[in-house]
């Protein structure tokens, strides 16, 4: 009985546990020895461009300890790895902060998907997600690895006072999203209020007019161009439908703003909003925009500008447009009578699209005889000027990161911060696959008749065979 028992039933057990023990180790080779590929459409699966070229220009050694607990270290090890398959500088160490008390009270992490980077001769990190909803991911690394990389100390100033957008407002209408993003490049963010202040501060490095819903005084004026006569730049977002009395330093640069709005009539550049948040695309070749390939952009209630000359030494970049199917409504009575299910109808005289809304511009200035050269004798001031300032606001770009990307790019691009501008990671799109009805139902039949019929036929003839 024992003979037959080996004779006809350990073979089987042997085969089983080889089977297995093959199985094992073709899924280790698999899973851990075998490279990856991102077969994605955008490769959202991989650094950007931009992040493997900044990695390049780090020459130091950089120790990354990511306080997760246990059940929620994969997602954020998988991000890391990329850091240090592409940069030899890089270490990283995987720390629970249950597990290890101590050394979370050093480094004074008080809750998990806490980020700590440290160098020689710095320090910085990254807090956990204010929602439970959000994960940190390559910007946010990228970005503080940046901050290891710098020691900028630029000051951008919000103005006050004039019913502007608030950078400490968490609501949906407020800046704080933007706000916590720029200090988290570095910059220093500070609020003005220019019927208090002298002048405009002699460190501004930006001064941000973020949509004023009333006008400025003449003497506020004159403190804004004595600024930016004086090599300042300027970010100025004014809403459709408001003055705001800063007309003659928009001729300065040669624009105008549109007294109108911009209606979309194609519904694939409208969100669910309707026809008054179009979505626009990038119109002339620039810095800001060519790192956010695949990207349109959210303006929701805007206004056109339009260059109307070109002032010597001024040069234009049409940044953002409209569609073709779009034009400048100039009854500015129509919002108020949205409620009735009124639409307004395209007049001769207005103008279709596409349109700018948002234009940048650089301004030549002469440089001091001690500072030029040979062949250098001029430099250029950047600014920029949009019809709307509610597409930064914390609604909008809570919900469309490209929004987010753009603002930052035209602060760095303003500012000169050309490595900040590079750090775009893929923008990630929903594109759902739409099956035919006759597809349809051809999966229906391959997942629920066939594939399941020839494993049962192939079963009981396999039993038949054996019987």
């Amino acid at each position: 009985m024992l003979e037959k028992l080996f004779k006809h039933g350990l073979s089987p057990i042997i085969f089983a546990i080889t089977l297995s023990i093959g199985l094992v180790a073709v899924n280790y080779v698999i899973a851990i020895k075998t490279p990856s590929f991102d077969v994605t459409k955008y490769k959202t699966n991989t650094l950007s461009k931009q992040t493997f070229k900044f990695l390049k220009d780090i020459n130091f050694d950089v120790t990354i300890k990511a306080f997760y607990t246990s059940t929620s270290q994969r997602r954020i090890s998988e991000i890391l790895d990329k850091y240090t398959a592409n940069c030899n500088h890089i270490k990283v160490e995987l720390i629970d902060p249950i597990k290890n008390p101590v050394l979370a009270e050093k480094y004074d992490v008080k809750y998990p998907q806490t980020i700590i980077f440290e160098a020689k001769n710095n320090t910085t990190r990254i807090n956990p997600p204010t929602s439970r909803y959000q994960q940190h991911g390559e910007r946010e690394i990228t970005l503080a690895l940046y901050r290891l990389m710098t020691n900028q100390n630029k000051t951008i100033y919000f103005s006050t006072g004039h019913g502007e957008l608030n950078i400490a407002n968490t609501e949906y209408n407020g800046l704080s999203i933007i706000k916590k993003r720029l200090e988290e490049q570095n910059y220093i963010i500070e609020t003005i209020n220019l019927l208090e202040a002298e002048k405009v501060p002699d460190n501004c490095t930006l001064f941000i007019i973020p949509g004023p819903s009333v006008p400025f005084i003449e003497e506020e004026e004159l403190k804004i161009k004595k600024y930016l006569d004086k090599e300042g730049s300027i970010f100025l977002m004014v809403n459709p439908g408001v003055e705001t009395k800063l007309e003659r330093l928009l001729t300065l640069y040669g624009l105008q703003y549109g007294n109108d709005f911009i209606y979309e009539t194609s519904r694939k550049l409208t969100t669910e909003r309707g026809p008054l948040y179009p979505l626009c695309e990038p119109k002339d070749k620039s810095e800001i925009t060519d790192p956010l390939e695949n990207q349109t952009f959210i303006f929701p209630f805007v206004r056109s500008i339009n260059p109307i000359f070109l002032p010597q030494g001024i040069t234009h970049i049409n940044l953002i447009a409209s569609s073709e199917n779009s034009w400048a409504e100039t009854d500015m009575e129509y919002v108020r009578r949205m409620k009735i299910g009124q639409k307004p109808v395209r007049d001769e005289n207005e103008k279709k699209g596409p349109l700018a809304v948002a234009m940048v511009t650089e301004r030549e200035f002469e440089l001091p005889d001690s500072l030029a050269t040979r062949d250098i004798h001029t430099f250029k001031v950047r600014s920029a000027f949009m019809g709307t300032a509610n597409f930064i606001s914390n609604e909008i770009v809570a919900g469309f990161q490209q929004n987010l990307n753009l603002f930052l790019n035209t602060v760095n691009w303003i500012t000169r911060s050309e490595k900040v501008i590079d750090i775009t990671p893929h923008a990630t799109i929903f594109t759902p696959v739409e099956l035919k009805p006759s597809e349809r139902r051809m999966l229906n039949w391959l997942t629920l008749v066939i594939i399941p019929g020839t494993l049962l036929i192939a079963g009981v003839f396999i039993w038949y065979r054996r019987r």
